[in-house]
């Protein structure tokens, strides 16, 4: 046999012996293990501590959720069950690293983590769950974890690092309004230039003096009531908290918002001029001492004025 040939035979068997390793590594392999032993929807309490932030805790009481830090408000189930329900899904690979000195690679060490705890119940005094979240993986839905006490860190894949880093007001209940649109009676905006007001009466919507609205003008206030029927907002915060600049534009709001619905109740909200961001700051009646940040775009629907209709 010719060395040439001896070269490409060595060649391939060393590709096959390869392709064998490869094939035998993925068949017994460690199979991905979940980060909880039971399921988190059951957990009570939640709380994230993050660099450089506020610590941000959740209970969950008789009445639902509340944000509890840093600052009181009902919060979002939607937002917290979802996150609870990816806890759970979470799985997590071999250990990638015992090393202490390593635990700064990953960024699951105490100055840039993000440390989780859940509590099975409010009060308990020790977490059913205590751990560090580093930086992202490779991929989106990926990143790296450490428990508390221990020095093992592995790859957690079934949500971003970034859910645990979102705004308080991200946590909290962000729908402002939310109406049966057949039983508001009564609505009135009045901007800075401009007012209307308009009842509605045997299925009937009319002016203020009695005229009644146009079929076009029916078509601009359906889209209204639609916007009523659930108005959220991209975050909650704290007044105090805020520029003192954002909150005298919503002391004197370019649109005053009310509605009569139901048996006797009203909605009142006051829309700041626009922000930075194209964004607007909302105070809802009732609700003092916290503002709704919304998008522009989700306020369109709500500029009526009596030429439309």
């Amino acid at each position: 046999m010719s060395p040439l040939f001896l070269k490409r035979l060595c060649l391939a068997l060393g590709v096959l012996a390869a392709l064998w390793v490869f094939l035998l590594w993925r068949e017994h392999r460690p199979s991905p293990v979940a980060l909880l032993a039971g399921d988190a929807s059951s957990a009570a309490k939640i709380v994230l501590a993050r660099p450089g932030l506020p610590q941000l805790s959740l209970s969950k009481g008789q009445g639902g959720w509340e944000l509890l830090e840093p600052f009181r408000f009902p919060a979002g189930t939607t937002a917290v069950e979802g996150f609870l329900d990816k806890l759970s899904k979470l799985r997590l690979s071999e250990p990638l690293s015992s090393r202490e000195d390593r635990h700064a690679l990953f960024a699951v060490n105490e100055s840039s983590a993000v440390r989780v705890r859940l509590y099975r119940l409010a009060s308990d005094a020790e977490p059913s769950l205590d751990a560090w979240i580093g930086r992202s993986g490779a991929e989106y839905d990926t990143f790296f974890l450490r428990r508390s006490g221990s020095a093992e860190v592995f790859e957690a894949r079934g949500m971003g690092r970034f859910e645990f880093e979102k705004d308080a007001g991200e946590w909290a209940e962000r729908v402002a309004a939310a109406l049966d649109a057949s039983s508001v009676s009564a609505l009135e905006l009045r901007g800075q230039k401009h007012s209307l007001r308009l009842s509605r009466s045997a299925g009937r919507w009319v002016l203020e003096g009695g005229k009644t609205v146009s079929a076009a003008g029916l078509g601009k206030i359906d889209a209204v009531l639609t916007a009523l029927s659930r108005l959220e907002g991209d975050s909650v915060s704290a007044e105090s908290s805020l520029d003192p600049l954002l909150l005298r534009g919503v002391n004197n709001p370019e649109l005053r918002l009310s509605a009569r619905y139901g048996l006797g109740q009203s909605l009142t909200l006051d829309i700041g001029p626009k922000a930075p961001e194209f964004v607007h700051w909302v105070r809802r009646k009732g609700k003092e001492g916290f503002l709704y940040k919304f998008s522009g775009w989700k306020l369109e629907s709500l500029r009526l004025t009596a030429k439309d209709l």
